[in-house]
């Protein structure tokens, strides 16, 4: 291995035929007494030695890498791609280069080429450097796809100047390009507060723990039967309430519904489960930079294995990145249905976190379980893309979310 090449396999087919005959002309030529051909042997066998050499020493010295711009991007957006050969040795080098790149983004100023073997798109390219010499050509990447590309690895072909010996290398190194979904600003009617899209007109603290009971009070309209104090009523003739004490700050939790048809698994329509990744998206770079603490859960697998889309919530700058990168490699392809995971995970949840459902459909038994979490307790809002209910959902907030003018206008449904 040199400088990130891992040699695979060497060629010297032609140099071996030569290499069988010139012994004998030198043998021959000793023999009949031929200076010419006595010359002629020792004169082969020392390019063929130097070009041993430098076919040896071809890679030593080398490096190949890509460079991008930035290595994360949104969607709609351009990146440049640096490619770059430096030659630190006093010898000149002939290289082909094939890279394995993305077949699904365009990039300008090259063409790639399906390898028939591989079934792998790749893009071929020839370099010269001179000794101590970096050169380096650049290309724009169009980010038309979210996602994780990744380029490479790159096999590398080089050799003597004299084409006797072929040595073919791999640089394994892999580079990494994320896509994330494309965001819009957002627009929220009425303007957010501190509750997500909107305040919830109530009497009682924003977000109190049921579990931690800090008194009673005499009864107010609007209390539900579930704060009713019964033992002290019972001891106090009149109706109290419990006073709760303040729980944690706000937390909210996005369900994505993956699924764009009913049933869940009879397939999806791509242009609309685009739309609902984007208005996630949008949607939580808007409370991130109201620094609200977001989490994020979807009815769907990460790509290649078993794990769920899941991640509590919270409000650092990495937590806002790894949310992207979930949106980036999140696929239509659901599980199970959004009302299954709603009810299942927002037990593992604060009490006084919201639950926000962004969806593409909407189902009976969907809007059903929207209504028994509030029903529970839970503080739920539901964002629609191009559906609404029939009817008015109980203690559920209804949005409906549509881009006008390249802004995402979010709008509560009456």
């Amino acid at each position: 291995m040199h400088d990130g090449f891992v040699r695979v396999e060497r060629e010297a087919e032609v140099a071996t035929r030569w290499l069988r005959w010139l012994p004998a002309l030198l043998l021959a030529g000793l023999v009949f007494q031929s200076a010419l051909a006595v010359r002629a042997a020792l004169l082969l066998m020392l390019c063929a030695a130097l070009s041993w050499i430098w076919d040896r020493l071809s890679l030593r010295a080398l490096r190949y890498r890509r460079r991008f711009s930035e290595e994360r991007a949104f969607l709609g957006e351009e990146i440049t791609l640096t490619l770059e050969v430096r030659n630190a040795k006093a010898l000149p080098v002939l290289l082909e280069i094939e890279d394995a790149f993305p077949g699904e983004l365009p990039i300008s100023g090259c063409e790639k080429a399906l390898n028939p073997i591989t079934k792998i798109y790749e893009l071929r390219s020839f370099w010269l450097p001179a000794p101590f010499q970096r050169l380096q050509r650049e290309f724009r990447i169009a980010c038309t796809q979210r996602g994780y590309h990744t380029f490479g690895p790159a096999l590398v072909t080089t050799g003597d100047a004299l084409g006797l010996f072929t040595t073919r290398a791999q640089v394994p190194q892999r580079d990494r390009l994320i896509i994330y979904p494309r965001v819009y600003p957002v627009l929220t009617v009425p303007l957010p507060g501190k509750q997500p899209l909107g305040d919830r007109t109530s009497r009682q603290p924003l977000f109190e723990d049921p579990l931690r009971v800090a008194g009673v009070r005499p009864w107010q309209a609007g209390d539900g039967w579930r704060r009713v104090h019964w033992k002290a009523t019972a001891r106090y003739q009149r109706l109290l309430s419990r006073i709760y004490e303040p729980g944690e700050e706000a937390h909210v939790m996005l369900f994505l519904n993956t699924a764009t048809l009913d049933p869940y698994w009879s397939g999806c329509v791509h242009e609309v489960f685009e739309q609902v990744v984007s208005v996630a998206a949008s949607l939580i770079l808007d409370w991130a930079e109201q620094r609200m603490p977001v989490g994020l859960a979807a009815n769907a697998y990460w790509p290649g294995s078993d794990q769920w889309l899941r991640l509590a919530p919270g409000r650092s700058s990495e937590q806002v990145m790894r949310l992207l990168e979930m949106l980036a490699v999140v696929q239509g392809s659901p599980i199970i249905p959004i009302e299954e995971l709603l009810l299942t995970q927002a037990a593992r949840l604060p009490w006084g976190a919201t639950l926000v459902l962004v969806t593409g459909i909407l189902s009976p038994a969907l809007l059903n379980a929207l209504e028994d979490l509030a029903r529970s307790g839970r503080k739920v809002a539901l964002v629609a893309l191009n559906d609404k209910p029939a009817a008015p959902l109980w203690q559920v907030k209804v949005y409906q979310a549509q881009l006008v003018e390249g802004t995402l206008l979010v709008e509560e449904v009456a």
